[in-house]
């Protein structure tokens, strides 16, 4: 509903990407495997790689760059606190698993710097401001 469409506009939930990329991802869940876990994923299930991510088409998945598991983990726990997004919609293992990757992988200086910027743009909007996600 309107909360979604909100979400979708919020700066904290916007990243940068390729549009092939974004386009593999499509709507799929994120499923957060260390490298182990997606190795033996592949081999059973077959999976399409690209940039170090594997999508699962049959099975509606993506798993992103090892990384990337903080910043994914980290908006999305955002936007289900502002929002009331249920992380389970967006990350197999819902808020449990997104919490805890957003607290094992540190944010990175390019995370830091566009959290930064999201906030003086939200400011500059009027509009209220979380945490990282990880409270």
């Amino acid at each position: 509903g309107a909360k979604l469409a909100e979400a979708k506009k919020d700066p904290h939930n916007l990243h940068l990407t390729t549009p092939e990329m974004n386009s593999l991802r499509s709507n799929y869940k994120f499923l957060l495997l260390n490298n182990v876990e997606r190795k033996r994923m592949e081999s059973n299930k077959g999976g399409v790689n690209y940039n170090e991510n594997t999508i699962f088409h049959q099975q509606k998945l993506f798993v992103p760059r090892m990384q990337d598991f903080g910043v994914i983990s980290r908006s999305v726990l955002y936007c289900s606190e502002k929002y009331g997004i249920d992380c389970a919609e967006t990350i197999v293992g819902g808020r449990a698993t997104a919490r805890y990757w957003a607290t094992v992988v540190p944010m990175s200086a390019r995370e830091k710097k566009h959290k930064q910027l999201c906030a003086l743009w939200m400011q500059s909007q009027g509009k209220h401001t979380l945490g990282d996600g990880t409270s």
